[in-house]
């Protein structure tokens, strides 16, 4: 925790700009597809090895978002936050993040926990 509070307030914001100065990052998203037996509400549970995966996407950064988080437009990541017809799994984990994330918020942007 110290060594974050020594390196500022926006040092993962500085070196994400300072890695896209050589260029594009970028990841492609890769699904592990369960099988019947395997335990989803446990992410402490790796599945083996030989289960079927599935790219489904690339993400590539290739410069800062300037516009967000104005006016009330706040980019929150909550995986919770879930349209109609999609449940979450019984991790127990999943119910506390929802207020993690608001707390990022509110250090994040100013705007109280209870509102983001």
């Amino acid at each position: 925790m110290e060594d974050a509070r020594a390196r500022g307030a926006n040092y993962l914001q500085d070196e994400i700009l300072a890695r896209l100065a050589d260029g594009p990052a970028a990841f492609t998203l890769v699904l592990v597809l369960a099988e019947p037996d395997d335990p989803v509400d446990d992410p402490t549970v790796a599945f083996p090895e030989e289960r079927e995966t599935v790219a489904v996407g690339r993400l590539e950064l290739t410069g800062p978002e300037t516009e967000r988080e104005r006016d009330g437009d706040v980019l929150v990541f909550d995986p919770m936050r879930l349209v109609d017809g999609i449940e979450p799994s019984g991790d127990e984990i999943l119910r506390f993040r929802p207020h993690a994330y608001s707390e990022s918020v509110a250090r994040r942007t100013g705007i109280p926990a209870a509102t983001a």
